[in-house]
């Protein structure tokens, strides 16, 4: 038996196998705080999956400690009920279901909770996950008794309610965390000082809840291996911190990293981050700890998850944004049937994201990820099977023929290129994007089982729809490049950003890349890392549409590879020699220009859709013949045209 699926025993609750759904932020929960309907679908779903614990996210212990409207909360009774519902739903599969208790601090917002954040010390956050954090307000002794008790009464709450586990969250950046740090907690008094003094909340806390709770549940804690902040919480202190919680009665430990203005991104790790990113950082935990190690960062591919348990790195693994994209990743996993999983790709678009913009989280990959009862319902067989055509093999057409097909329509794909994925492909080839692949490979494995008849260097054309006769064609054909009419787009050191990416067309030594996007920002550090000296330019801000990842990534990435930013700067002309542009109001050329890179999108392409409708019932369009977009964008859209046909 593989050692994933060996059970484990955390203070007394056995737990199936070694994988854990770690807490995740939803914003389900209704604005007072309560369980929803929504939010119970969400972790049945994943209970159903297989997961032998289930996390439940970050649940407030008091309402000066929310970060969100939606947030869970627990400060009162009358939150029991409803978290006892999303206990049963998921107790009903045969998963332990523990509860994360926690308190924002600094990171806290007054548009939320109605008053001024508090915090072990008068430091602002950064970035607190909204923009830049409040001045909080400093706690005082009485203050931070009252918090011990508080999430000791939550701890109980948790009980009555049904939970296995309850987990302090000591994370991240939050109240704990803040007090563990010495970059945030200036105290004097005995919550302050060396770590003994800035663990002491924690150990606190730790003590209260076990008293709260009694000896038949466990209690764990989620604690930083580093903060990657200056002056914040080093691997090296967190070890001294985990030994003061074991002592302290902690039953696990649940490595993480991270806080909302780290530089890298830690907390939820984009693309550019190793997968398995604290796991030797866990393995330090686990060298002097005696109890359970669980840990978190990465892990969305079976084999490392494996490799991890295997190895003695750790005790469990915590698969997140894995079982937000894929539910089945646990059942599909024990099966060995690797193929049919489909990975997170890291892109925090769907996730993080939205929550960062105050919105319910999905999936970029999986349109069903919040909206599960929904789509269990429109995917029952539909009531005549059609003939479907899909033309174009991106992502958009790739979902829309999955979906079809899931309900019995007869799907035919068409791709006139020699491979599926469309511009995936290109999207996975700039430095560490390559997990976008994962997409296609899921789609190439999953289509043919679900009987999806793949013609490939072949383009279906109107002629064809009309000898051929669908019910239905959904077109997902892609956009146009867009050509911007400036004079000199034909002089032959004028390359589009596409053809040096998949290295078509080589750069010269000095390089101007038009288009402040993510295109433009890619190709860039492409010609950078070539050794190219590189000016971008982009007519208004270059405001990348990024999750926090993405942002902290290529704004430190292109700093380093030295690339020159030229914002609020419009391209005017294209000559032999340089370029003219208007910077702020002000003509200027540019010389010595080498090659000129041209990054600057697509275009919809609604021509072919009216050829298509006059020979063609039903004519879909999706994707970026219709909206140029997003991964996200396509696959959201194209699963909702395929459910209505």
């Amino acid at each position: 038996m593989s050692v994933l699926f060996s059970p484990i025993n955390i203070g007394g609750v056995e737990i199936k196998n070694r994988i854990a759904m770690p807490p995740m932020t939803s914003n389900y929960a209704d604005e007072d705080g309560t369980v929803t309907d929504q939010l119970v679908d969400f972790f049945a779903e994943r209970a159903a999956g297989g997961v032998g614990l289930i996390i439940v996210e970050a649940t407030y212990v008091s309402q000066n400690g929310r970060r969100s409207k939606y947030n869970i909360n627990i400060f009162d009774d009358r939150f029991i009920p409803g978290l006892a519902s999303l206990v049963a739903a998921v107790k009903r599969h045969g998963a332990r279901v523990a509860l994360q208790i926690a308190h924002g601090g600094r990171e806290c917002r007054r548009e939320v909770t109605g008053e001024q954040p508090v915090a072990p010390s008068a430091v602002s956050s950064a970035f607190s996950g909204y923009g830049a954090g409040e001045q909080p307000r400093i706690l005082s002794l009485a203050e931070i008794e009252e918090m011990v008790e508080n999430f000791a009464r939550a701890a109980a709450r948790a009980k009555e309610a049904g939970f296995d586990l309850v987990e302090i969250h000591g994370a991240h950046g939050y109240l704990i965390s803040q007090f563990l740090s010495a970059n945030t907690n200036f105290r004097t008094d005995r919550y302050g000082g060396d770590l003994a003094g800035r663990a002491r909340l924690l150990e606190e806390i730790i003590v209260r809840c076990k008293e709260a709770v009694g000896p038949d549940m466990p209690v764990t804690v989620r604690l930083n291996a580093s903060d990657y902040t200056p002056g914040g919480l080093t691997l090296e202190e967190s070890l001294q911190v985990g030994r003061i919680a074991e002592k302290a009665g902690a039953d696990a430990l649940h490595v993480s990293a991270g806080v909302n203005a780290a530089r890298p991104y830690m907390m939820i790790p984009g693309m550019d981050v190793d997968k398995g990113c604290n796991v030797e950082a866990a393995a330090r935990f686990k060298e002097i700890l005696n109890i359970p190690v669980i840990v978190a960062g990465r892990i969305n591919d079976p084999m490392l998850a494996e490799y991890i348990i295997s190895e003695g790195k750790a005790d469990m693994v915590s698969v997140g944004r894995g079982l937000i994209a894929d539910p089945e990743w646990i059942k599909k996993t024990e099966q060995k049937d690797y193929a049919a999983i489909r990975k997170c790709l890291g892109c925090n678009e769907g996730c993080i994201r939205r929550l960062h913009e105050a919105k319910k989280i999905t999936c970029a990959i999986n349109a069903a990820a919040g909206r599960e009862a929904a789509f269990r319902e429109g995917l029952k067989q539909a009531a005549v099977a059609k003939k479907v055509a899909v033309a174009g093999g991106g992502p958009a057409g790739m979902e829309a023929a999955r979906v079809a097909a899931l309900r019995g329509h007869r799907v035919t794909l068409y791709e006139q290129q020699d491979s599926l994925g469309g511009l995936l492909k290109l999207a996975a080839i700039p430095p560490r994007r390559g997990d976008i692949s994962n997409l296609i490979e899921y789609y190439q494995n999953m289509l043919p089982r679900l009987g999806v008849e793949i013609r490939l260097n072949e383009r279906f054309t109107p002629q064809q729809a009309g000898k051929l006769k669908p019910d239905a064609v959904v077109l997902a054909t892609g956009g146009k490049v867009n050509r911007p009419p400036v004079p000199g787009l034909e002089l032959p050191h004028v390359v589009w950003a596409y053809d040096i990416i998949k290295g078509a067309k080589k750069a010269g030594q000095n390089c101007v890349v038009v288009g402040g996007g993510l295109v433009g920002i890619e190709t860039a550090e492409i010609l950078a890392e070539q050794g190219k000296r590189v000016m971008l330019i982009e007519m208004f801000d270059i405001n990348l549409d990024a999750p926090r990842s993405d942002i902290v990534y290529y704004t430190d990435r292109l700093e380093e590879l030295q690339v020159e930013l030229h914002p609020k700067t419009r391209l005017v002309e294209i000559n032999e020699t340089g370029l003219l542009v208007e910077e702020k109001g002000w003509k200027k050329m540019i010389i010595d220009v080498d090659t000129v890179v041209m990054a600057t999108g697509l275009k919809p392409d609604p021509e072919l859709a009216q050829e298509f409708r006059r020979v063609v019932p039903e004519v879909y369009v999706v994707g970026d013949c219709q909206v140029p977009g997003k991964i996200i964008n396509a696959v959201h859209a194209a699963a909702e045209i395929a459910l209505t046909l």
